[in-house]
């Protein structure tokens, strides 16, 4: 595994992504990968039916493998959004919330809640995380 370099985010995004970034420019812990900071895009957030959703002001800092991995910029909420969810059987594209980026580096990337970033488990056709590297070895650590 390499570790790039850090750089230095811009001062009106919350200080726990500033100092994630400032560790490694592209962070990744197993399927969750983190963008480049100049790959941050705005995101509107939809429905089923193609209407926005009104989740604030929102931006894509990644993707849980077809997923996105959305900040909230108003509240510094991080959540995990399924624009396919309507295919997945799911009632919301909301996968997976957390108040801040602190909170998903903790409980997801590096925690028990890392096996439910592709939503719940009996939406799977399989147990990709019994196959999952980055599951495996936080369940080493004792992490997950």
């Amino acid at each position: 595994m390499c570790l790039h370099d850090g750089v230095e985010l811009p001062e009106h995004l919350p200080a726990d992504l500033r100092e994630l970034y400032a560790l490694t420019a592209h962070p990744q812990f197993g399927d969750l990968q983190f963008s480049n900071h100049r790959s941050f895009t705005p995101q509107k957030l939809i429905d089923a039916f193609g209407n926005v959703i009104d989740a604030g002001s929102t931006l894509t800092i990644g993707r849980a493998d077809e997923q996105s991995i959305v900040l909230d910029l108003d509240t510094e909420a991080v959540f995990i959004f399924d624009f396919l969810y309507f295919r997945h059987g799911l009632g919301t594209g909301f996968v997976l919330r957390c108040d801040s980026v602190a909170e998903f580096i903790d409980t997801v990337a590096l925690g028990p809640r890392y096996p439910y970033i592709h939503g719940p488990h009996e939406t799977w056709n399989e147990p990709w995380r019994l196959s999952d590297p980055w599951y495996a070895y936080l369940q080493k650590l004792g992490f997950a």
